[in-house]
């Protein structure tokens, strides 16, 4: 995933979320993880989260882990994120 430190969605692999303002959206309303994990990414050059969300497709809600670092020029900032599902251990 790519993200601006607003929380727009510039790339993921889930064509749907793309363009998407993670702090306005409707669909992530029920997954406050969400928001937290945006604010987190916005306000740290690096770092890990892990938060609960569809999977892509949005079949399914699955626990996520995300690292992410920054890459920038002139002044301007995005977040490259790795996302991946979390495996059960159950």
């Amino acid at each position: 995933m790519a993200a601006q430190t607003d929380g727009r969605i510039l790339y993921d692999a889930d064509p749907e979320e793309i363009g998407k303002e993670t702090f306005n959206e409707s669909l992530y309303d029920a997954f406050p993880e969400i928001s937290d994990f945006a604010r987190h990414y916005a306000g740290n050059w690096s770092g890990y989260n892990t938060y609960a969300f569809y999977d892509t497709g949005f079949d399914r809600v699955v626990q996520k882990e995300a690292y992410w670092t920054t890459i920038g020029i002139h002044a301007t900032e995005w977040r490259l994120i790795i996302i991946r599902e979390m495996e059960d251990t159950a």
